[in-house]
């Protein structure tokens, strides 16, 4: 009785479609989703090699910083005793006196610039391993020189090429590009696959229409399933969307291009101002031995 029961109509259409052979579109896709995926590893790594940059800068910052301040009040100290020295001379001249005591507030300026430079060395430290502050300082507080067999620039050139992740960024994002630019190409041609549908459909409001001829669409099981081509007439879209993947990696392979550049002439960079510390440490280590 429809008015006990209320009118019932319900639907449920499904279609299946299995792609058997669809001209390589669909390794296409897989292909940019791995090169997809590699290059966030990369990222990650640039991430985490960006952290350990900063944390060594920071360990090596406030060991700098302690040692100036070492060096600094050793310095202070002998000039002090040399002042107080020419104190006791009459026969010395006073302007030689001004010129200690002008060098000695300079001293002490730079003295109060190294402390500041230490204790934000500590701030940073703490910062950058996420601790509280003053909790930890570096297990050695002195900046020593360590010796290290130096190879020739061409050398590190070539192994930042090879290993820095961001040549690795751009080389699996233009791979993924060019792919995702192939798969959008083959999207005008037809993928061959298998169908299949099921419909079922039953309402209270009309009488079912049993018979192998009768064609009821509101009460009806049907399943049908076979093998067919699928094809998207939507041609000018799937050659727009390849156009815009073709210029995306185009873009990225110039960048490529200038990353090269700039990371060699990095590299070359750090290169000369290892051989002027390397300088700068030989002239120090004669001046030291000259002293003593």
């Amino acid at each position: 009785d429809r008015d006990v029961t209320g009118v019932q109509t319900c639907a449920l259409p499904i279609c299946f479609t299995q792609p058997i052979y669809t001209w390589g579109r669909k390794s296409d896709y897989e292909a940019a989703a791995s090169s997809g995926v590699r290059v966030k590893e990369a990222e990650n790594i640039l991430r985490e090699n960006e952290l350990h940059y900063q944390v060594k800068e920071a360990y090596y910052g406030f060991q700098l910083a302690n040692s100036l301040r070492d060096f600094i009040a050793g310095g202070k100290e002998e000039l002090l005793k040399a002042i107080e020295k020419r104190k006791t001379k009459k026969r010395d001249p006073a302007k030689d006196d001004y010129r200690l005591e002008i060098f000695l507030r300079e001293v002490e300026g730079r003295e109060a610039e190294v402390v500041k430079y230490n204790e934000l060395a500590k701030e940073g430290f703490a910062l950058r391993l996420g601790s509280p502050r003053g909790t930890v300082l570096p297990k050695e507080e002195w900046l020593l020189p360590e010796p290290r067999e130096k190879e020739s620039v061409e050398h590190y050139v070539q192994v930042a090429k090879e290993k820095r992740p961001e040549f690795q960024q751009l080389k699996e994002g233009i791979f993924a590009k060019q792919s995702l630019a192939r798969a959008e190409k083959k999207a005008v041609i037809p993928i061959f696959g298998l169908m299949a549908t099921y419909e079922a459909a039953e309402t209270n409001v009309r009488t079912p229409q049993p018979g192998v001829f009768s064609y009821d669409p509101y009460n009806h099981k049907t399943t049908s399933a076979g093998l067919g081509f699928r094809w998207d007439l939507q041609w000018e879209l799937a050659n727009a969307k390849a156009a815009k993947y073709r210029a995306e990696a185009e873009e990225l392979e110039l960048k490529e291009d200038f990353a090269k550049q700039g990371i060699e002439t990095d590299v070359r960079r750090a290169y000369l101002e290892l051989l002027e510390a390397e300088s700068r440490l030989k002239s120090d280590r004669k001046s030291t031995r000259l002293n003593s």
